[in-house]
């Protein structure tokens, strides 16, 4: 690591903590397309449409727009963020009377994403007329519904404003309208309908057995996005087949908003500053709360501190990559007891990592594989045969696992597995020398989607709650050493970043009113996964880098 490097990411760490915002791609817009409903266009008492856009950035903008009649709508403006960040936005619309007396509003909460385009469509409805819902809440089809809108169910936007009279700050610009806007709310749904989170979701459904840990309650506005629940309490058989699986290409790099939905909710709440009294497992020590995403999505180690880290050392989700394609340091799931169909009470499942996967016809035993090895690259073909390490086997013996959940199922081809606190997650430290860093979360699950012919996973995510402490021990693993003004200065800038991104306990349920979070919601996704030949036990444990 060159002395470049770590200046480079110390000023940008520095510029996040002291002024909130860092160079972003222009174009980090709302476009917003406000339209009279059938009813209410022919009325020619609606003298105004005021539009109040307000940012928490400070920065609020009051346009008022003409409509004297039908032939002014529908109107767009393109309300864009010149910081790019994912800050909140409110707009506020409001139809008034001649005598400037509102007639008719609605107002929604939402947040831009950064570095895309995305349409709020407001319609002004009549059955709405006088309608007051109060603080938090916006009248839609004469009733009264949450005005928090989550911006990842809003429809991208592919037009074209024009660049006359855009103004680069987070603020409302005019411009034609581009497209027809003129969809009535009674069509479009509830603001907050959650989005459709993809075959490994399979519903919000309660679950069918009490020991299911990640289904909770539901609050009121809120439908958490959860794996699949329990499809039953027992044991539906077994095909008779062991499945070894290699997790491959961990997708560190979760910005723009990637972090939202490759996550699950972990506290049973969807926490939203933008809301007044929003429900929280903990206080947040030196910050507001931290936001979830899609349904209460806990990922605060995406949302934040990955990309903190890829900025110190930018090749670093590239060389963890590199180093797994090669064999190395790669979580191995082990399936037994499935049945093979898409639902399964009871199956069996253990992790452990590799020391080195090596291509089919190489002629060696577990006990002769070393770290490092010379081993060719894998084929990733399915059959190349993977050696894990010894320290996930107490005693080295492979019938004593240590990363084991004997009780986890299947539900709509999706595996749901409990996995023990602190259990390891060992991934290549950085490609300058051996060694792997450990993630030790609590509250761990692993979750993925068998693809349909049964041997891989479409989609794999491990998540849990990452303890303040331990993050901050990561950095040693990483190769970000102390002793020099440099390095000290980042490990204490990223040390405060970090206190301001706790959201969750590390241990489930101790929280409460007036209770630090003492940890940060994580996930691990994998882009892919591979079928793999078990080879067996190497006596050669991982061991955790460490700085010099």
């Amino acid at each position: 690591m060159t002395a470049a490097t770590p200046w480079r990411g110390l000023a940008a760490l520095a510029a996040l903590l002291a002024l909130g915002c860092s160079a972003q791609p222009e174009l980090t817009e709302i476009i917003l397309t406000v339209d009279l409903a059938p009813r209410l266009a022919p009325m020619r008492d609606v003298a105004s449409v005021d539009i109040q856009i307000v940012v928490r950035s400070d920065t609020v903008v009051d346009t008022r727009v003409p409509v004297p009649d039908r032939s002014g709508l529908p109107l767009t403006l393109g309300v864009r963020s010149a910081s790019g960040q994912e800050s909140p936005v409110q707009i506020d619309v409001t139809g008034n009377a001649p005598d400037a007396t509102p007639l008719v509003a609605r107002s929604v909460r939402t947040h831009f994403l950064h570095g895309e385009r995305r349409v709020v469509q407001v319609v002004l409805d009549l059955d709405c007329a006088h309608v007051d819902c109060g603080s938090g809440l916006t009248c839609i089809a004469a009733s009264c519904a949450r005005d928090v809108v989550d911006p990842l169910t809003l429809p991208t936007y592919t037009g074209t404003l024009p660049d006359a009279g855009l103004v680069p700050v987070d603020a409302g610009m005019d411009a034609p309208a581009p497209r027809d806007a003129g969809t009535d709310a009674r069509d479009a749904g509830p603001p907050d309908a959650p989005p459709d989170a993809g075959p490994t979701d399979a519903g919000h459904d309660a679950a069918s057995c009490s020991s299911d840990a990640m289904v909770v309650g539901m609050p009121d506005g809120c439908v958490p996005r959860r794996p699949p629940a329990r499809p039953s309490c027992g044991d539906q058989g077994d095909d008779g087949t062991t499945r070894t699986i290699a997790l491959l290409d961990p997708i560190l790099d979760q910005s723009a908003g990637r972090w939202a939905t490759l996550s699950y909710d972990l506290d049973g709440l969807c926490t939203d500053p933008l809301v007044p009294g929003t429900p929280i497992e903990c206080t947040t020590p030196l910050a507001d709360p931290v936001r979830d995403g899609a349904g209460g999505t806990d990922n605060a180690l995406g949302q934040i501190a990955y990309s903190s880290l890829l900025t110190f050392q930018p090749t670093y989700g590239m060389d963890v990559r590199s180093a797994g394609r090669s064999g190395h340091g790669l979580p191995v799931v082990r399936l037994t007891g499935w049945n093979g169909r898409d639902d399964d009470g009871r199956v069996r499942v253990t992790v452990a990592t590799t020391i080195d996967v090596a291509p089919a016809g190489t002629t060696t035993t577990a006990s002769m594989v070393t770290y490092p090895n010379a081993f060719a690259d894998p084929a990733w073909d399915g059959t190349d045969i993977a050696f894990v390490g010894s320290n996930y086997y107490a005693g080295g013996m492979e019938s004593v696992p240590l990363v084991l959940d004997d009780n986890a199922y299947v539900a709509n081809r999706t595996l749901v597995a409990v996995l023990p606190p602190r259990a390891p997650f060992d991934i290549p430290a950085r490609m300058s020398a051996p060694g792997v860093a450990s993630i030790r979360l609590t509250d761990i699950h692993l979750i993925a989607h068998l693809s349909a012919d049964g041997t891989r996973f479409d989609d794999a995510v491990i998540t849990g709650r990452w303890a303040y402490a331990d993050v901050i021990g990561y950095l040693d693993a990483l190769g970000i050493c102390g002793g020099t003004p440099l390095t000290d200065m980042f490990i204490a800038a990223f040390s405060l970043l970090m206190q301001r991104s706790l959201d969750v306990r590390s241990t489930p349920g101790t929280g409460g009113p007036g209770v630090n979070c003492d940890a940060l919601s994580a996930a691990l996704p994998f882009a892919t996964s591979s079928p793999v030949q078990w080879g067996g036990i190497a006596p050669a444990n991982l061991v955790p880098a460490t700085c010099p």
